[in-house]
């Protein structure tokens, strides 16, 4: 079970998110909190952008409404000309507010069509999964969704909400002239994370003063880990329990053997006077010690294929039955049985057959 849920945890960890963004931050502003009226926002993003980008280490910088995996994702419903909707199929999309240097900063590559420049508000990108479900027999470029929002590029899938889904259709909405909820900076910049974070916060200060903006910074990589927080836990849990079974394990065996050689003393004594070698009484316990290890390896490997079924669905894209973590747990066990028969082994070939004849 704790091998199902290490290796659930490291397939997890090898998803790719869709992003290069592992230079890059976030830092929340909160212009209402500052008394801002809503209307000013769009005018007050491109001045705090045309300043934090002139920063030293900055690359590149945008506006955005959440980061992937962040959360607090919009979800609205769309209509397609010449899209019929299948019966109770749902047609609400996640829209991630961006400007438009969002995706350079975030290392999402265009495929097809162009990004929008600032002036075009009624343009949208979407990316692979969009369409490929709206548009499986032609080119989305070009074509217009709710009457008046006309795509103008095609991005590559982004795990937006949940790490575990498949990424979502997504349509990406110009903050050209959006007022509100677009109030995350995300900044690429070559500098330490922390020192980046402070000079944003100075900067937007300096541009907009009186502007609260979050003390705290957030990543994708801090994303990630939350996103995994579940699995980490219980692989750490399962895994404790684990080592913690192996342990006892392995002290049992040893006793076992220890109780075996003291039992059969007196044999191994009459054994040794008659001509048996060290070696071939040595034999006898490691056959018996081998014996009791097949049993009980045939015992656990039926128990890790109940257990694997049982917890099935904690998993991430782990078959129950992984033979290859099964094979590695007997092998550990048999590790542990080797380590606790070798003391015992060589305590044997100490015993003088003199001394074994004589002892009760």
């Amino acid at each position: 079970a704790a091998g199902l849920f290490l290796r659930s945890l490291a397939d997890l960890r090898a998803i790719d998110l869709g992003v290069d963004a592992d230079r890059v931050i976030g830092i929340r502003i909160d212009p209402q909190g500052g008394g801002f009226a809503r209307e000013t926002e769009p005018a007050m993003r491109r001045r705090i952008l045309e300043r934090v980008t002139t920063l030293p280490g900055v690359e590149s910088t945008a506006f955005t409404g959440t980061l992937p995996l962040q959360g607090n994702h919009g979800r609205g419903t769309i209509s397609i000309p010449g899209y019929a909707p299948g019966e109770d199929e749902d047609m609400g999309v996640i829209h991630v507010l961006a400007s438009p240097d969002y995706f350079a900063t975030l290392g999402i590559r265009l495929l097809d069509g162009r990004i929008p420049h600032y002036g075009e508000p009624d343009t949208v990108v979407v990316n692979q999964a969009f369409a490929a479900r709206f548009f499986p027999d032609r080119s989305a470029l070009g074509a217009v969704i709710n009457e008046n929002l006309g795509i103008a590029g095609i991005v590559s899938n982004v795990r937006q909400v949940r790490l575990q889904d498949d990424p979502p259709p997504l349509v990406y909405v110009s903050t050209a002239d959006y007022s509100g909820f677009a109030r995350t900076i995300a900044v690429r910049s070559s500098l330490p994370a922390e020192a980046t974070a402070e000079a944003v916060r100075r900067a937007v200060r300096e541009v907009v003063p009186g502007m609260p903006v979050d003390r705290q910074f957030t990543t994708v990589a801090l994303h990630l880990e939350r996103a995994v927080a579940i699995e980490r836990m219980l692989s750490r849990l399962v895994g404790s329990f684990a080592g913690v079974a192996l342990l006892l394990a392995a002290v049992g065996l040893f006793g076992v053997c220890s109780h075996m050689v003291r039992s059969r003393t007196r044999e191994i004594g009459i054994r040794m006077a008659l001509g048996g070698s060290v070696p071939q009484v040595q034999v006898l316990l490691i056959r018996s010690v081998a014996l009791t290890l097949g049993f009980g390896a045939l015992a656990g490997v039926v128990g890790a294929v109940a257990t694997g079924r049982l917890v099935a669905g904690m998993l991430y894209e782990a078959d129950p039955v992984e033979w290859g973590v099964v094979a590695g747990a007997v092998l550990g066990l048999a590790g542990s049985g080797a380590l606790a028969t070798a003391v015992p082994a060589l305590r044997m070939a100490r015993v003088r057959p003199s001394e074994a004849l004589r002892h009760e």
